[in-house]
């Protein structure tokens, strides 16, 4: 089963704070948000627009672009949902290295977020933990996907969330999605997380 990484931003935006390592920002820096956008490294382009979201906002956390975010919100559900894609270097992890090793390292990674998460999040737990494929332009991405369930206080009191994390790799960089969103969602959203997955394509 495939899966996104979406979350709130500023969430995010603290947890991969530093996550490429050396070059950073002392603050994260809002880049415009007009037209496509263009991750130099990877080539990843990020549309104003994928399927049912549309794009909110783009951040940088170092001074040459290496280390991104873009995030998409869904405006028709009645709470929001937003879609955040990170890019970002993958120290140590090469594109010549052989699968094995990658998939190792990506799982490596994908349990270094999880614990992040665990100690931010009350009620935290696991529900599943899977390969996730994407296939883009004939081209197969094989990575991670976990789900997650937790409990967040948003200003109304304590609610049950789900979130969705997805990671693979690309140009020595990992790309990362994460989807958040209030668990008597979970329904209506996986179409739309599965269709954002085709359409934003690498």
């Amino acid at each position: 089963m495939r899966f996104i990484v979406l979350s709130f931003v500023f969430v995010l935006s603290i947890l991969l704070l530093g996550c490429s390592g050396t070059d950073n920002y002392s603050e994260p820096t809002t880049l415009a948000n007009d037209g496509p956008y263009t991750h130099e490294i990877t080539g990843i382009i990020f549309p104003s627009e994928v399927s049912s979201f549309y794009r909110s906002d783009i951040t940088q956390f170092d001074s040459k672009g290496k280390d991104i975010s873009c995030s998409y919100k869904l405006p028709y559900l009645s709470s929001p949902v937003t879609v955040s894609v990170y890019v970002y270097p993958a120290e140590h992890l090469k594109s010549n290295n052989d699968p094995a090793t990658i998939m190792s390292q990506l799982q490596v990674h994908a349990d270094k977020i999880s614990d992040e998460l665990s100690g931010y999040y009350s009620e935290f737990k696991i529900i599943s933990k899977d390969p996730a494929i994407l296939n883009h332009n004939g081209t197969t991405h094989n990575g991670v996907s976990i789900r997650y369930q937790y409990e967040q206080d948003v200003g109304l009191g304590l609610r049950d969330y789900m979130s969705y994390l997805y990671l693979f790799h690309n140009n020595d960089c990992f790309v990362k999605y994460r989807a958040t969103f209030p668990i008597e969602q979970l329904d209506k959203i996986d179409p739309h997380i599965q269709n954002f997955l085709d359409e934003l394509k690498w």
